[in-house]
């Protein structure tokens, strides 16, 4: 099984190196890369245990062997982004991973999980935030 701490750990790691760039635009891309990457580490432990949602990502990684709809730009960071919010409103490993996520690289952000939880919701429910169908 997936140790969880391990990712917490990482995360904890990135999200201290995030804390500590600047405003510049050098700092802003390695601001964007550490997100990603801790992003990752989230999408990479639900596709291990097998989530899914609308059979994105195993299933639509299949389709993709012989459909070209499914290339590089259907498997994109915010389509991975939307699975991580439909995952963390679904499973509480997840959403403890993505709250331990934002929490950490963006402290005070919310006043507590709840309200995180409540931005999610409403930014799925926007149809705006997301531009993107599974």
């Amino acid at each position: 099984m997936i140790d969880t701490n391990q990712i917490v750990e990482k995360i904890n790691e990135l999200a201290v190196r995030h804390q500590a760039l600047g405003n510049n635009l050098e700092d802003l891309e390695d601001a964007e890369w550490l997100e990603a990457e801790a992003q990752g580490l989230i999408s990479d432990y639900c596709e291990q245990v097998g989530l899914q949602v609308e059979g994105f990502p195993h299933e639509k990684r299949k389709l993709a062997l012989d459909n070209d709809e499914y290339d590089e730009d259907y498997f994109c960071k915010e389509r991975f982004q939307l699975y991580i919010d439909i995952l963390t409103l679904e499973n509480e490993v997840v959403a403890g991973l993505n709250w331990h996520f934002v929490n950490s690289f963006w402290p005070g952000e919310f006043n507590d999980n709840i309200d995180f939880i409540e931005s999610i919701k409403a930014r799925i429910a926007s149809g705006v935030f997301y531009d993107l169908k599974f």
